[in-house]
């Protein structure tokens, strides 16, 4: 992989060696490699919200003001999401792939209002 992402960045450098901004877009194996880096290994591995209005998840309701702890490295490595979730595979980040997940599937960064 390591090889193909060579491959890739100098496929889409200048005579320089540098890859323009608008080559960035065409990264295509470099940035599902990056995704998939971040995935495994997530920067931020929990975010906690106080909730502003209750909450009700199946049978549980979750009163207003409580801390709502949402576990992102637990969430990137859910097999039901992420299967062969410890293996390291940058396909999953492939345009397909992406679109058959939930949005909030992937938050290497937290998501939403703060």
């Amino acid at each position: 992989q390591v090889v193909q992402c060579r491959e890739e960045a100098q496929q889409f450098s200048g005579s320089d060696g540098h890859v323009s901004h608008e080559a960035l877009s065409k990264l295509e194996f470099i940035t599902q490699c990056i995704k998939e880096s971040l995935r495994m290994s997530c920067p931020v591995v929990f975010v906690e919200r106080q909730l502003n209005e209750d909450v009700t998840i199946d049978q549980y309701t979750l009163p207003k003001g409580s801390m709502a702890n949402v576990q992102i490295f637990m969430l990137h490595h859910n097999e039901e999401i992420y299967e062969d979730a410890y293996s390291f595979k940058p396909s999953r980040f492939s345009e397909e792939n992406v679109q058959s997940r939930h949005p909030h599937a992937f938050v290497p960064f937290s998501a939403g209002l703060r």
